[in-house]
């Protein structure tokens, strides 16, 4: 069986005077659309954990559906920008899908611009950054929705995307709430601890997620089956951008195991790099100096490691 990998969604965008939804609405009833595109499937525990720890309802954080050519035509179409990233383009659907799509409005749309991400191979490269266009999309796929008039007003919906630098946690308190403060009424210890929330359930999920990667492994060497690894962006694991390829793969019998989920026990570091780090080709199991000296990109970091 298939297995999702994306539970919660939020977004944000520093610009236009902020409604202030704290004197409107508890967080517990606030309704947080997050529209699930790009780095959101390698960084949406963190957005969950965060907001829950807020005291945002788990089930008032809603997450745009996958990519699909129905929900562009439905809901993004004639509100694109140009862009030539594909799944860029996209996620005007996902956007249109939040603000139009929704038997019960949301009441923030949360679409943060993501500077740097987390990576387990931080400390061994030279940044973990994200792509600038993909780090530039909501600034880029909001245009579209405030071109000719302001949708997000019309609708009541707070905007937010703020720049915010995953990969640093130690400027992630300041850069949220600097955007948040004001539309939830936060304070400076509030959002420090929501943020250890957040850093704590994305660590939790990718252990689990690399722990049941694990298993299968063991299974599939024990049984002599191969395996099928998926080298990819995150936002592959998206069957409208990753076209279900794994999938398809899947379905004919082959495990599978994505790339961002690969156990990293040690053991397993030792079978795949000992001899190459015992004979000082390189530092460490995390380290790619050796075919990329110029590792600043965190999904490409991982895609060449």
């Amino acid at each position: 069986m298939r297995t999702r990998l994306f539970p919660f969604a939020l977004s944000l965008s520093k610009g236009k005077a902020a409604l202030p939804l704290q004197s409107v609405k508890p967080r517990s009833a606030l309704r947080i659309g997050i529209p699930k595109v790009l780095n959101l499937w390698s960084t949406h525990q963190f957005w969950i954990g965060f907001l829950v720890a807020l005291g945002v309802a788990p089930h008032n954080i809603i997450f745009s559906s996958d990519t699909s050519e129905e929900q562009y035509r439905e809901f993004g179409k004639g509100r694109g920008t140009v862009d030539c990233c594909y799944p860029v383009k996209c996620a005007s659907g996902h956007y249109g899908e939040l603000i139009f799509g929704q038997k019960k409005k949301i009441d923030i749309l949360l679409s943060p611009m993501i500077y740097s991400l987390p990576s387990f191979l931080r400390g061994h490269v030279v940044d973990t950054l994200s792509c600038p266009r993909v780090m530039a999309a909501p600034e880029n796929i909001k245009a579209g929705f405030v071109k000719e008039r302001d949708v997000f007003a019309e609708h009541g919906i707070n905007y937010v995307s703020p720049f915010i630098s995953l990969g640093d946690s130690d400027a992630v308190a300041r850069q949220l709430h600097e955007s948040l403060a004001a539309r939830l009424g936060l304070s400076r210890d509030e959002t420090e601890m929501a943020v250890k929330a957040g850093y704590s359930a994305l660590k939790s999920f990718n252990a689990e997620m690399r722990s049941r990667s694990r298993g299968i492994l063991s299974q599939c060497a024990k049984a002599k089956r191969p395996c099928v690894f998926v080298l990819g962006r995150p936002y592959h694991m998206d069957s409208g951008i990753g076209h279900e390829i794994e999938a398809a793969l899947q379905s004919r019998g082959y495990a599978i195991l994505w790339a961002q989920y690969f156990p990293l026990d040690a053991d397993l570091m030792e079978w795949l790099f000992g001899a190459e780090i015992r004979a000082g080709e390189i530092r460490s199991a995390f380290d790619i100096a050796d075919v990329w000296p110029s590792s600043y990109s965190g999904n490409t970091n991982e895609i060449l490691w």
